[in-house]
């Protein structure tokens, strides 16, 4: 089980601070309180004989960022300290929307400024959290750990998005020597997050989960990275190898690879792991700021969700989701009881408005027929690119192979389509001719769509036939001359979150005589959260939640 941040700190004890920012000489075999040469000398080990310069997180000074889509942001030292490492920088050479900017003008915001987002919502839905239930016993320590988790979550984002992990490693498996290990980028972000600690001298301890981090390497005191309360020694308490664990369970909304429960958080604080990755629902932190932040940038003012973080609270429901729950997926038939957060009744409307929106943007952003036509142009970029591109910077991996390594991979951004046009390479030429063919806005033309529409059942068939096949078939049939590698099939599906489920049956809610009660209503006595009939809500529900349509486009611009 967890412990209480009383007791937290070095050897137990909450670590004292020295002076604000300033840097300490750490001794890995001196003895207690030891002070050399004016330097504060922390004894870590007897066996190791290394010494290592390291710093004290920054003063509580009020930091503030103005963020375009939530206003003003208040940065505390840690997510300062976690914020300033190269990983985090590096997302801010990723667009969040990829190639949408040739669409929507304003859509170049990136990754950073989404993460920076998440992690100001995760920390204000814990501050809420605390005010609705303050007997539900979140910690200073809790909201600091689920604060880095949205800042970090993503980051293991390749190039170009989703299409990096998505059309980019597809194509590449069905080739050989093109250097596609297996990826996702929650998997990814747990290999940076490691890296990111390794350049700040930090690393977890796994069999030492309740102590403090080791010192590896130069960097900040690991006895001092941690939460301030003040600027006043004594007042900081050190985060812990399991707050580690705790931070990528976040990211992941699951367990870490090879255990089959949460070890961050006991069932006590089980709804944390729902306010960044809401394994249950869909209903979190990043989607809500991506929601707003994209809507913002491309369609109109930003969606207001706010309401969803200033009411939510936590209940015992059942699994409203038992195949995808770590804990429920070997019994769906038998969910069980966990505590999440739930929302009162009267916001059902306004949840099902959230899964809307979800569509509304993969329908007029993601999707939109000239930003897939770009997405295709640099997929085949890179397919043409990867078997000859392997540069210093990536430490001679190809575009894919350097996702399995941390100190290539972080030098992968967007700028990478830059770094083959002027890559003076014979191989490379067909590659650089598409790039043109970019810039100068020479794009693939879109063809057709069919949808999939239930007064035409026949068209299920055209769906359930591989995309080659489809290909083949307008080829022979076409009127005009055309190659096999001129025609790209899409199979374009976009939903509301739960493909042809209601997202919102996914949601628990509560009566209002039953969040009246919650204030003061200890963890033992929640009471149980609950679906809301479609009845209640019937007008607001679409016909369908989920639509499907074949696009065809042609890469020769003249065909």
């Amino acid at each position: 089980m967890y412990h209480d941040d009383s007791s937290r700190g070095k050897d137990g004890v909450v670590a004292s601070d020295p002076p604000p920012g300033g840097a300490a000489e750490v001794s890995l075999d001196s003895s207690a309180g030891e002070v050399n040469n004016g330097k504060i000398v922390t004894p870590r080990s007897k066996e190791t004989r290394k010494r290592f310069i390291t710093r004290q997180l920054g003063p509580i000074k009020g930091t503030l960022t103005k963020c375009m889509t939530h206003g003003f942001i208040d940065l505390d030292p840690l997510t300062l300290a976690v914020m300033d490492t190269a990983p985090v920088q590096r997302l801010s050479g990723l667009l969040q929307l990829a190639c949408c900017r040739h669409v929507y003008k304003d859509a170049t915001h990136t990754r950073f400024q989404h993460s920076v987002g998440v992690a100001h919502l995760a920390r204000i839905t814990c501050r809420s959290l605390r005010e609705n239930q303050p007997l539900l016993g979140i910690t200073d320590v809790d909201v600091a750990c689920v604060t880095l988790a949205g800042l970090v979550h993503d980051l293991g984002h390749g190039p170009f998005s989703h299409m990096y992990e998505g059309e980019v490693q597809n194509r590449a498996r069905k080739k050989k020597g093109c250097g596609a290990p297996s990826f996702c980028h929650e998997e990814a972000s747990l290999m940076m997050f490691d890296f990111l600690l390794k350049n700040l001298g930090l690393a977890e301890n796994l069999e030492e989960l309740d102590l403090p981090l080791k010192q590896v390497g130069d960097g900040i005191d690991a006895d001092g990275f941690g939460v301030k309360t003040s600027n006043r020694p004594g007042s900081l308490t050190a985060l812990h190898s399991r707050d580690i664990v705790f931070i990528k369970e976040c990211i992941l909304g699951g367990p870490l690879p090879g255990s089959n429960k949460f070890r961050g958080r006991g069932v006590d604080k089980e709804f944390l792991y729902d306010i960044v990755a809401n394994r249950h629902s869909g209903l979190d932190v990043d989607k809500l700021d991506y929601y707003m932040r994209d809507t913002q940038h491309c369609i109109e003012d930003k969606a207001d969700f706010s309401l969803l973080i200033k009411e939510i609270r936590v209940a015992r429901a059942r699994c409203p989701n038992p195949t995808k729950c770590h804990e429920c997926r070997s019994s769906p038939d038998c969910p069980k009881e966990h505590l999440m957060t739930v929302w009162p009744r009267k916001l059902v409307v306004t949840a099902m408005n959230f899964f809307k929106k979800r569509l509304e943007l993969h329908k007029n952003i993601y999707t939109h027929r000239k930003n897939k036509a770009v997405e295709f142009m640099i997929v085949d970029i890179l397919e043409m690119a990867m078997p000859y591109f392997k540069p210093a910077k990536l430490k001679f991996h190809s575009v894919l192979g350097a996702a399995s390594d941390p100190e290539a991979y972080i030098n992968l951004k967007d700028d990478i389509l830059t770094a083959i046009l002027f890559k003076e390479m014979k191989e490379l030429k067909p590659a650089q001719d598409l790039i043109e063919r970019v810039n100068s806005r020479d794009l693939y033309k879109f063809v057709k769509s069919l949808p999939m529409r239930d007064d035409k059942p026949n068209f299920e068939r055209y769906w359930n036939m591989d995309e080659d096949e489809i290909v083949e078939g307008i080829v022979s049939a076409a009127s005009v001359q055309i190659d096999s590698w001129d025609v790209i099939v899409e199979k374009l599906q976009i939903h509301h979150g739960k493909k042809d489920k209601n997202p919102v049956d996914y949601i628990r809610f509560l009566t209002k005589s039953q969040v009246v009660d919650l204030h003061d209503t200890p963890l033992s006595d929640l009471p149980e959260a609950r679906k809301v009939n479609e009845s209640e809500y019937q007008s607001h529900i679409p016909r369908t939640f989920q639509e499907r349509t074949l696009r065809i486009f042609c890469r020769r611009g003249n065909r």
